[in-house]
């Protein structure tokens, strides 16, 4: 915080005190349980394992080498 303004200080506090209740505001009350387990469950992590291959960000270079 030594190496920035005190403009920028002060706009990154009010930023924060305006952020932490529209996060509070907007996040959600209940636990969505259906949502929890489709993400969570085996099937579906066996999937975004099984995808996370294809989305590698290397795939061209290693296209190019091939």
């Amino acid at each position: 915080m030594t190496q920035v303004s005190a403009k920028q200080i002060l706009i990154s506090a009010i930023l924060l005190a305006v952020g932490i209740p529209m996060s509070l505001f907007f996040t959600p009350k209940e636990e969505q349980y259906e949502l929890k387990e489709a993400f969570l469950s085996r099937d579906a992590i066996l999937e975004r394992t099984y995808h996370q291959g294809e989305v590698f960000l290397a795939n061209v270079v290693r296209h190019i080498k091939w």
